[in-house]
Order: structure tokens, then C-alpha cells, then sequence
């Protein structure tokens, strides 16, 4: 299983993602890479949801279903905030620590996906924002 810097890595946004928490957080590279190396990509098969973060067993999960362009980019921003807001913050959820951390990775910071941009694509699945913070498909 990838770890989480090897995912961003590979989508050319872990350089940005450092950069952020060192530059506007005031972390050190070598604690960003702890966290971003303690966490572990999985891709997930379900239909219930594009991406989603497990704090407890530090499991990061993106929908293997086909995103259009620029989906794959936003979900893993959102879900990388929420890995940031409970890290650096501790607060999970779409809070305000949340908001801020999507304002400062340049994710659109929405909650449910009749919010995003691609929102024709989020419709086609029906897609839901569930209380685990997750994006979920309604009637699943």
C-alpha cells in the first residue's frame, strides 16, 4: 500500500502540500513528511464515496472509479485538509480549521459535491456528503 506522500508525489502535488504546511503553518518538512509517510493510500472500490480519511488507522481512501478532469485533484485537496485540520489542529469535520487548510491547498473547501464544479459528474453518481466527512452516494 502507498503511503501518502508517494500518492502525492505521484500527482505531482506533494512539493505544494509541503510547502503549505511549512510555509503557512509553520511546520518543519521533516514532521510533514512523518505524517504524510504515516498515512496510507488505499483505493477504494465502493460506490459510496470519492474520497474519505480514517484518523484512527491513519488510512487515506480515493474512489478507484474514473474521475473527470480535475476531480481526482479537488477530492485529494479535500481530503488532505482533513488529514491537516487533525494533524496540525486537531479538529475533524468540516470545521473552521478545515475551511482554512482547503483555502490554503486551493481546494474549492466545499462540503458536498452539488457544491463542486464538476458538479454534472457528482449528480451522475448521485454523490451525498455523509457525517463521517466522507462523500457518499445516496440510497447505499
Amino acid at each position: 500500500m502507498k503511503t501518502l506522500e508517494s500518492y502525492l508525489r505521484d500527482h505531482k502535488l506533494l512539493k505544494h502540500a509541503i510547502r503549505v504546511a511549512t510555509v503557512e503553518l509553520g511546520h518543519t518538512e521533516k514532521s510533514v513528511l512523518e505524517i504524510l509517510r504515516a498515512y496510507r493510500m488505499k483505493p477504494c472500490t465502493s460506490a459510496k464515496f470519492l474520497g474519505r480519511v480514517n484518523y484512527r488507522t491513519k488510512t487515506f481512501y480515493i474512489s478507484a472509479h474514473e474521475f473527470q478532469e480535475g476531480e481526482q485533484v479537488e477530492v485529494i485537496l479535500h481530503e488532505l485538509a482533513h488529514v491537516y485540520a487533525g494533524e496540525f489542529m486537531h479538529e475533524r469535520g468540516h470545521g473552521r480549521a478545515w475551511k482554512d487548510m482547503c483555502e490554503l491547498l486551493g481546494s474549492e473547501g466545499t462540503r458536498t459535491s452539488e457544491d463542486a464544479k464538476w458538479l454534472e459528474a457528482a449528480l451522475k453518481f448521485k454523490h451525498t456528503r455523509a457525517p463521517n466527512h466522507s462523500w457518499r452516494r445516496k440510497g447505499r
